[in-house]
């Protein structure tokens, strides 16, 4: 009787693994299934065994194929041990090894552990897919006479060939876990041939097929921690610092002309953006995520005003491309065809799509329609932090002093400053209602935030105490008042040109907005985690409710009203019909709009939309 413990290692990553109980690795010399498989880009990986079973001694040996590369495990005799080998996959270990010259069985039982960083036998951590043992060739006669044959497979495939036998461990394991902990699973698989008592030994080649999540795929020793949605997608920035997206314009890596690059695509389940570097901020807009460094500099891809930029387009797409490398920052924000960033020394520098003439919404002092490079505000003051609108965008100082220049329309920039009835009191350098004011303007009423949003064409933020105020348009409850305001007879927006609290005793320790990428919504995350949304619901649930009146072609919630779901969320974030939020529990969940694959749930268009939160595949 014999234990035998054995380790594999993988030579591609991460799709599917193949090994043997005792047995050498060996690269197969037959053609094999390689493709996709159940799940988002799962693909196989074999890898081919070669066993050696002496019945009188009940022993299972392997004959290695090569000598350990340099610095691998040591191989002292059917055990391969030590630490450090960063290619380990897959452990099986077999016990009990017995023969029984009455009924001729040959046995011995396997259980399998998986070494790797990502769940094995699911290509997305929630679906149980198990795994498969099946034979590769044999069992082959070496010594003596008679037919060896495997007697209780639990079923016969094609794999590499017809007719082939194998065991079907019905497992799923995370990192580390072994088959016989898995609850429901079992404690080790008894296998079992058929063998003769004329027969002294036996050969035999085995595979072990395991799924996994695909390559590019969240891997599981890894955690999503903030989420950031824009037009039609989202993207998360996980613990180690890679940006996965979803949705139309998530990722996909292809070849074109030797560079991996970024593809236009439905996603439905997170993809790692190629060609990133670690990043600790980062964004979604409309059709147009950036991220920072820790060093500070600003990587953006996209469509629209990022395509204009890049000289690696991919149709109209560009990859991620080092904006302004001569500058390092702090912060960025996104509007809707154009970006702002802020330097270390707190001015902010703005790019992308601007007016002619005198309007100047980006405030950099350019008469041209688009800027190329981020250019510094004029009397920008040192901000902490900055947020942006469709065209408008606010920054905070550390003194929690609030300023927003842009497109002023409906009081959006919280100025105070109306448009005098009596012509000879105009001023030509105040930043009246409905014009655009290219300098940071202050604030009115002089409060202290902690945080502001910018949205549509109106702004939100929280004071030190946490509650919000908001002002602009309320023609979909983005105020939070309680009241939808009704158009003018002029068919104009009632102005709302100074910040008012939100009709709600809640207390929130987090906002957010639907930016450059909504048509007025509202998030945040009160002191006990709950997450609550206000203004434009769309009609796809962006607001995680299902509830509304109806205001245009659209339904409007005009006080913050609790995400369905009852969940608990550490941070949410919101655009034009989907929304987004990191539980306290650690997954990340999203509602609203899937036709394109934005709630990242591995089913584009199914359900097509919902208020309920849903968990993004593989966040966990």
């Amino acid at each position: 009787m014999s234990g035998i413990t054995r380790v594999l290692r993988m030579a591609a990553a991460v799709p599917f693994i193949a090994g043997a109980i005792s047995c050498s690795e060996r690269q197969a010399t037959s053609p094999l299934v390689r493709g996709p498989a159940s799940g988002p880009g799962a693909s196989l990986s074999n890898f081919l065994m070669t066993c050696d079973a002496n019945v009188p001694s009940r022993t299972v040996t392997c004959e290695s194929s090569s000598p350990p590369a340099a610095g691998a495990r040591g191989v002292n005799g059917d055990v391969i041990i030590g630490g450090g080998d960063p290619g380990l996959s897959v452990r099986l270990t077999s016990s009990g090894t017995s023969y029984d010259p009455a009924s001729q069985i040959f046995s011995t039982f396997v259980n399998v552990q998986n070494l790797t960083a990502h769940p094995m036998g699911t290509t997305d951590d929630l679906t149980t897919l198990g795994f498969k043992v099946f034979f590769h060739s044999g069992p082959t006669v070496t010594s003596g006479t008679g037919i060896v044959t495997v007697s209780n497979a639990d079923g016969v495939g094609t794999f590499t060939g017809p007719n082939q036998p194998f065991f079907q461990y019905p497992s799923l394991l995370d990192p580390q876990d072994s088959s016989n902990v898995v609850p429901g699973g079992p404690a080790a698989k008894r296998w079992e041939w058929t063998v003769p008592t004329t027969v002294q030994s036996f050969t035999f080649q085995v595979f072990v097929q395991a799924p996994f999540e695909a390559e590019g795929q969240l891997a599981s020793s890894d955690s999503l921690i903030d989420v950031s949605v824009g037009a039609l997608a989202a993207c998360a920035r996980s613990a180690a610092g890679a940006a996965y997206c979803w949705g139309l314009l998530g990722t996909r890596h292809v070849q074109s002309q030797g560079l991996e690059t970024l593809l236009e695509a439905e996603l439905g389940v997170p993809n790692l953006v190629p060609g990133t570097p670690s990043f600790r901020v980062l964004r979604a807009g409309n059709g147009v995520s950036c991220g920072l460094t820790n060093g500070g500099d600003l990587y953006c891809w996209g469509i629209g005003f990022v395509a204009a930029l890049s000289s690696s387009l991919i149709g109209n797409f560009s990859p991620a491309i080092h904006i302004g490398a001569s500058t390092k920052f702090t912060d960025v924000a996104l509007s809707q065809s154009s970006a702002c960033a802020l330097s270390q020394s707190g001015t902010a520098y703005c790019f992308g799509g601007n007016s002619p003439g005198s309007e100047d919404p980006l405030g950099t002092g350019d008469s041209v329609d688009f800027i190329a490079s981020p250019t510094p505000v004029l009397n920008s003051p040192a901000f902490v932090s900055i947020t942006g609108g469709i065209d408008h965008f606010c920054g905070l100082t550390a003194e929690g002093k609030a300023y927003c220049w842009g497109d002023n329309t409906a009081g959006a920039l919280g100025s105070g400053a109306v448009v005098p009835t009596d012509p000879s009191q105009f001023n030509p350098h105040a930043c009246y209602i409905d014009h655009v004011c290219s300098q940071p303007q202050l604030v009115a009423n002089g409060q202290q935030f902690a945080t502001i949003a910018a949205s549509f064409i109106s702004t939100c933020a929280l004071d030190l105490v946490g509650q919000a105020w908001c002002w602009g348009a309320n023609d979909q409850g983005q105020l939070g008042n309680g009241q939808i305001d009704a158009l003018l007879p002029n068919g104009q927006r009632p102005d709302h040109v100074t910040p008012a609290a939100i009709a709600s005793p809640v207390t929130f320790s987090s906002l957010a907005s639907d930016g450059g990428a909504g048509e007025g919504s509202f998030c945040g995350v009160a002191k006990d985690a709950t997450g609550y949304c206000w203004g434009n619901n769309g009609d796809a649930f962006t607001l995680g409710s299902a509830g509304g009146v109806a205001c245009g072609q659209f339904l409007c919630v005009a006080t913050p009203t609790p995400i369905s779901g009852g969940l608990k969320f550490k941070q949410v974030s919101i655009a034009q019909d989907l929304g987004c939020g990191v539980s306290v529990a650690g997954p990340v969940f999203c509602w609203g709009f899937n036709g394109d694959g934005e709630l990242g749930i591995n089913s584009p268009n199914n359900p097509n939309r919902t208020p309920t939160p849903q968990r993004v595949y593989g966040s966990r």
